[in-house]
């Protein structure tokens, strides 16, 4: 009875043994859930700063929007004064100058209808101008969305780490008959899978209908302003009152693209950087976890091997 009392209290002191080496694991794997977390964090709040970029840009475009918008007014202003030009032109009398005046009015109008091709051809480089600023604004933003798919891989790849720690913990729990919880490390996960599902939802949603509708709208209005420019005729009248239009929206197209230009490269610049350091981070931060995941497992190995020899020792010297 003595020894069967000394084997059972041996076997008992091993499994108090084996418990406290299972909650010291649980500790470790507690520790490396909550510093995962932080690194998520940080992942989440340059994801949101890129977005309030993404929005910046979006500014950008709708301004340019709103000079073309301007430019087609003007067109619009010109068709109205043909078609006026048009409808007297059937009910006017016959002139009471001489020909050597009236020859002197049409080259004057000739002239000035020179003068009006070269203000009709400026309009052209202005609109060219736009277009290209646009087609610069829609490549960033598509660079921006490409940048925040590699921060989401990022999370996805922590978010997996974490689920096999859960595994590991439900592993013990099955195999030594625990009940170790498990309540933060799900928590963490369907923390990542609601963060990651709504920001892609939003990027991917908000980009597409902005986008369709962005290029769907401009090319509309590109088509439209081609036909006009196409039709481009007005009198000597109206020449002076359409040079001072386009001189304004000059001045503030050129405005216009010189802050934007400004905003984009130093914008773009930076983003570039955060995003090198950032996945560096994530580098070195997947390394770390490989290194700790292997001296956890090492470390487990070594302390059930010593508390084997431990019980043999003991064993040997009752005996």
């Amino acid at each position: 009875d003595v020894k069967i009392g000394n084997v059972r209290l041996e076997s008992l002191k091993e499994d108090t043994l084996k418990a406290k080496r299972i909650r010291t694991d649980v500790s470790k794997l507690n520790q490396q859930t909550e510093a995962k977390m932080n690194s998520l964090n940080r992942i989440e709040d340059r994801i949101n700063h890129l977005q309030q970029e993404r929005i910046k840009l979006n500014d950008v475009i709708q301004q340019a929007n709103l000079t073309r918008d301007q430019i087609q007014q003007i067109i619009n202003k010109r068709d109205f004064f043909l078609a006026t030009y048009n409808s007297l032109k059937d009910i006017v009398n016959d002139r009471p100058e001489t020909t050597e005046e009236l020859k002197e009015m049409l080259n004057n109008h000739r002239q000035s209808e020179g003068q009006m091709s070269g203000e009709r051809n400026r309009l052209v480089e202005q609109r060219m101008k736009t277009e290209r600023k646009l087609k610069a604004a829609q490549d960033e933003l598509s660079t921006k969305h490409t940048q925040m798919g590699k921060l989401m891989a990022a999370k996805e790849q922590i978010e997996e780490q974490i689920q096999r720690r859960i595994e590991m913990i439900e592993s013990i729990n099955t195999s030594e008959g625990l009940s170790l919880p498990i309540n933060d490390g799900q928590k963490t996960a369907s923390l990542l899978r609601k963060h990651m599902l709504k920001s892609q939802h939003m990027s991917i949603v908000e980009s597409k209908k902005h986008l369709v509708k962005q290029t769907e709208n401009d090319m509309s209005q590109i088509e439209n302003l081609k036909n006009k420019l196409l039709e481009f005729n007005v009198s000597s009248a109206e020449i002076e009152d359409a040079k001072e239009a386009v001189e304004k929206e000059k001045n503030t197209l050129e405005q216009l693209e010189a802050s934007s230009n400004t905003v984009s490269r130093e914008t773009l610049t930076q983003k570039e950087r955060m995003l090198r350091e950032l996945d560096e981070k994530i580098t070195d931060l997947n390394d770390e976890m490989n290194k700790l995941s292997k001296l956890s497992d090492s470390s487990a190995k070594l302390s059930l091997k010593r508390t084997e020899l431990e019980s043999k020792k003991a064993t040997t010297k009752r005996l």
